[in-house]
């Protein structure tokens, strides 16, 4: 994993900015490295709806079965832009 992999991770785990950890999960799901799996599972409990839309976007971007229960759980999110974002990363995960 590279350095650029931690450091979004970490901003996304640490930064006081939901804008910022938003950006970082974004970025994370198109580099689509594996080892941000955890980080992106946490984000979907993010205080931000921003923040936790961008994690179910980047898990459906990963499509790893892993992320199914957590993005099931998404499903249940006061926010609809989490939930039709989770349920479109549930499809891509069912296509594989």
């Amino acid at each position: 994993m590279d350095d650029n992999i931690k450091n979004l991770i970490k901003k996304l785990e640490r930064s006081v900015f939901a804008g910022n950890r938003a950006i970082a999960a974004e970025k994370l799901g198109t580099l689509g490295d594996p080892y941000a799996l955890p980080a992106l599972i946490g984000a979907l409990d993010d205080s931000n709806p921003k923040v936790r839309t961008a994690a179910a976007e980047a898990l459906g971007k990963l499509n790893t079965p892993e992320a199914v229960p957590d993005l099931i759980n998404a499903l249940n999110d006061p926010d609809s832009p989490v939930k039709k974002t989770a349920i479109a990363s549930l499809e891509k995960n069912r296509h594989t």
